[in-house]
């Protein structure tokens, strides 16, 4: 009996290491799964977060301004209150909240909602990835938690090809957003840890942001490509975020052209809204509406030559439309231009913001009038041709009144020549004089034209005048009746800012003097 005994101990501490093992792993295995799980959800909870929560930009990320987010109220309050107070116009630290800072302030609320859905898990908060620097960092660190987010900030940003382009950005209306959990499970057996320290998981979740985006004719919907470095698409990733991977998912991205299309568009009907339309509409979109704002503005000349419009982007249902293309023109004939100049740029483009505003600044450098058109340009050919395109107009007019100065350009190198014209002078004052005055910048104050004489009808037009060499910074054209210099009391009229840089090698005009 005893040598039974002493043979079932024996064969027991034989059996032990091997059950430990088998326990131990189970339970490894366990806090794997669990891992796995964790970070899954959180990715499918801060991406439901992202395309469902864009509160209304002009909220302060921080209400104290010390750093710090969490200062302000959580994503969900129990009082129905908004997560960060509105900053208000005079904050010394944000004065009005940048598109920058807004989007800025959404990323933060997505990977601090993903961290809250991932409670469980044991993680390091000392190692969390919660910008890039710190997820580049920490990555290989045991009990890691690091949170990717990407996002299209427009229709034909190519996040595929330049995902730095679209990293910590929360992604605009109608367009994707994709959010990428990690997380290093610690091995907590010592017997395992020779093995590996940690075992990586990983959840990833891409949904399309509630609201609508502008297309462009027939183009299908960008996505993200679903593998870890954004590169060739897996077969077994989900593009739309519908629970169906690719292989199985007859609409993986809104495109099938295995699939009979009726109207011609490119688009299977399976995966088409549109199916009774007419060929080529705007897949999955809605209508459109611009409003350019003010409809009328007159400005006075000379330091009154810098005039914002602003085109805001509705949809039918007259919410705003974020992240549209719209394109600004003025016609050949009308006065001013879209460049500090003052010239020549008469088209020019810029993206909706959260409130659905793009803006452009117009430059007029004599009196007259000009109309500016805004449309959204979705054939692409930088010219509005198409009544289909939304589109509206508003009018604008630069007047002068008293003696006053134009130049051609407003922004100009050392060397160049410009042409000055004087208006509306006194002629009982003739000669006048003409003097470049700096206002910040080098000093190079030189006379333009030591005597300059308007004549019974008070003007002295296509003056010519070379911009000193050296001059770096804003200068204006100054006239004088009598012999004083730059801001005496003798002066008559003055034109409006001119901006002046240093001519760079190559742009310098050289005179040479050929020998006899």
């Amino acid at each position: 009996m005893k040598k039974l005994r002493g043979q079932g101990m024996v064969e027991f501490a034989m059996v032990l290491p091997v059950l430990l093992l088998t326990i131990l792993g189970i339970i490894e295995t366990a806090l794997v799964i669990q891992g796995y799980l964790a970070v899954q959800h959180a990715a499918r909870e801060a991406a439901r977060f992202a395309v469902t929560y864009q509160p209304e930009q002009g909220a302060c990320l921080d209400q104290d301004g010390d750093g710090v987010i969490e200062d302000g109220y959580e994503p969900y309050d129990a009082d129905d209150r908004a997560p960060y107070p509105y900053c208000p116009l005079d904050h010394a630290a944000y004065p009005q909240e940048s598109d920058q800072h807004y989007y800025d302030r959404r990323v933060e609320l997505i990977k601090m909602v993903a961290r809250n859905a991932a409670a469980g898990l044991r993680v390091n908060d000392d190692h969390l990835g919660n910008t890039e620097q710190k997820f580049s960092m920490y990555e290989d660190e045991p009990r890691f938690f690091g949170v990717h987010v990407w996002g299209y900030p427009s229709f034909e940003t190519d996040c595929n090809a330049n995902p730095e382009l679209c990293i910590d950005h929360p992604g605009v209306e109608g367009l994707p957003v994709r959010v990428v959990v990690v997380h290093n499970v610690e091995i907590v057996d010592p017997m395992y840890r020779p093995i590996a320290e940690y075992v990586p998981v990983r959840g990833d979740a891409q949904m399309i942001n509630e609201g609508v985006q502008v297309g462009f004719q027939d183009l299908q919907l960008p996505y993200f490509e679903t593998n870890p470095d954004l590169g060739e698409p897996d077969p077994e990733g989900d593009y739309d975020g519908d629970g169906i991977t690719n292989a199985d998912d007859n609409c993986p991205d809104v495109y099938n052209p295995g699939q009979e299309d009726s109207d011609g568009d490119g688009i299977g009907d399976a995966c088409d809204y549109d199916e009774d339309d007419d060929p080529n509409p705007t897949p999955g979109f809605s209508n459109f509406f611009v409003n350019l704002s003010p409809e009328q503005a007159t400005n006075e000349l000379p330091d009154d030559r810098a005039h914002d419009f602003i085109a805001t982007v509705t949809d039918e249902l007259d919410q705003k439309v974020q992240g549209a293309r719209v394109s600004f023109s003025i016609g050949d004939t009308d006065e001013g231009g879209f460049s500090y100049s003052g010239g020549g740029t008469r088209y020019t483009e810029s993206w909706t913001n959260a409130l659905g505003q793009a803006s452009a600044t117009l430059y007029g450098n004599e009196p007259g009038p000009a109309e500016i058109r805004a449309w959204l340009d979705y054939d692409g050919n930088d010219t509005w041709d198409d009544p289909d395109e939304p589109t509206d107009t508003a009018t604008k007019e630069w007047t002068a009144s008293g003696p006053y100065i134009t130049v051609s350009s407003h922004d100009v190198f050392g060397l160049n020549s410009i042409l000055i014209d004087v208006m509306d002078h006194d002629s009982s004052d003739d000669p006048h004089r003409l003097m470049w005055c700096v206002i910040t910048g080098t000093d190079t104050s030189a006379v333009v034209q030591e005597t300059v004489t308007v004549g019974g009808d008070g003007d002295a037009t296509d003056l010519s005048f070379t911009i000193p060499e050296g001059s770096d910074g804003y200068y204006r054209i100054e006239s004088h009746s009598d012999g004083g210099g730059c801001g005496a009391d003798d002066e008559v009229a003055h034109s409006a800012d001119i901006r002046a840089r240093i001519a760079l090698p190559d742009l310098r005009v050289a005179s040479i003097e050929m020998p006899d």
